[in-house]
């Protein structure tokens, strides 16, 4: 998923605009738009619908991701799982 240095640049970049921007509106909706970016990626799990599908995401206990699909009525399509251990490093990848 995202690296984990991810959320912390992301708060130093809200603590930086929080210092140096006006107070207002525009403040408030780029330090709001970046926490809700913070809380998302701190997430082991998240759940996306459209009018068709509805896509659960979740960290597997092996550092791997778990895709589920469902129909929007609940019914399970597929599961995907990516293992960590499956990656190609480009060390390897250069090898190979």
């Amino acid at each position: 998923m995202i690296s984990s240095v991810t959320p912390d640049i992301l708060q130093n970049l809200k603590a930086v605009l929080s210092k140096i921007m006006i107070n207002g509106h525009t403040k408030n909706k780029y330090i709001a738009a970046l926490q809700d970016a913070i809380d998302e990626i701190n997430l082991e799990e998240s759940i996306y619908s459209s009018p068709f599908f509805d896509v659960k995401i979740a960290d597997n206990e092996d550092g791997g991701v778990l895709i589920d699909v469902f129909t929007n009525e609940g019914t399970l399509i597929d599961t995907l799982e990516y293992c960590s251990e499956n990656l190609i490093s480009d060390d390897e990848a250069g090898e190979a």
